[in-house]
């Protein structure tokens, strides 16, 4: 998946240089133009693909268009910097570099801090650092940026990233001895769904539902469970045995509740992948106690 973003982000990149192309160098004041021809020559060294040299261009133009008082040009070349930041970062990152990553996100915040790539590799980088804390506020940040720069893209990658994160708490805290978690691990388990939900900008899916529904059958809360269940298939999205698993917890909790035929129901359409054995079981256990 990163390599396939790092292409992705090289063909931006190159579209982003063709939009930015500053006009030809004139004969006027050609001393004070001096940063223009560092800032082409930098753009004729990206499309060379001579990154880091293009890296270096883009710096020097930038510093010499700030003492020229072009502001404009200072930050197109610090745009771009933060683009090759991002995808110094993206390599280093899809080779499991991840200290290295860091670094390079870091340098891309600071050279431009409305660029909001550089916030979610920051945040992923930190991550696998197990720097959770760290990571969880920089993809808060990715996401305010994002929605500032409106860019959808980012946007969702933040909010599924953040999203992963709680849904990893959620799920193996309930799969605690051996899938059997006791009240304790679905209390812990709720906790992390409600962190979840309290953050802005970060929508439910189909498995946060689910899994208050394992929580909540757990805690002896059945009927909460069935409506947890019936949200979550509601934004159901994925796969067949994703969705039978939604029933078939839902089929648990109708069964703990003592409504059959409604657990019969909910069991019939879990006959889907791994839930198909179990929920043919307790179907003929509902059958047979008709």
């Amino acid at each position: 998946m990163m390599q396939k973003g790092s292409m992705r982000a090289m063909l931006l990149l190159g579209m982003a240089l063709l939009a930015v192309v500053l006009p030809p160098v004139t004969t006027r004041a050609q001393q004070s133009d001096e940063y223009k021809k560092v800032f082409n020559q930098a753009l004729e060294d990206a499309k060379a693909k001579q990154y880091q040299k293009a890296y270096e261009g883009f710096l020097k133009a930038a510093e010499m268009a700030k003492q020229a008082n072009d502001e404009e040009v200072a930050q197109k070349a610090l745009r771009i910097v933060a683009q090759l930041d991002y995808n110094f970062g993206l390599r280093a990152y899809h080779n499991e570099q991840y200290d290295k990553a860091l670094e390079h996100y870091t340098k891309g915040i600071e050279h431009d801090p409305s660029y909001p790539k550089n916030y979610l590799g920051k945040g992923l980088a930190l991550l696998k650092l197990n720097r959770i804390d760290e990571g969880l506020e920089t993809l808060k940040q990715a996401l305010a940026v994002s929605k500032e720069a409106q860019d959808r893209q980012t946007l969702q990658a933040a909010e599924k990233a953040i999203r992963d994160h709680y849904l990893y708490l959620a799920s193996s805290t309930l799969a605690r001895n051996g899938g059997n978690p006791n009240p304790s691990d679905a209390r812990e388990a709720i906790g992390y769904l409600d962190e979840l939900l309290q953050i802005e900008d970060v929508s439910p899916d189909a498995d946060v539902y689910y899994y208050y529904a394992e929580a909540l059958k757990t805690l002896g809360e059945y009927q909460k469970s069935v409506e947890m269940a019936q949200k979550a298939l509601e934004l159901h999205r994925g796969s067949r045995t994703d969705k039978a698993k939604i029933y078939f917890v839902m089929g648990e909790a109708y069964m703990l509740m003592g409504d059959k035929e409604k657990a019969r129901e909910a069991f019939s359409n879990a006959l889907y992948g791994s839930y198909k054995a179990p929920a043919e079981h307790y179907l003929s256990q509902l059958s047979s106690s008709r």
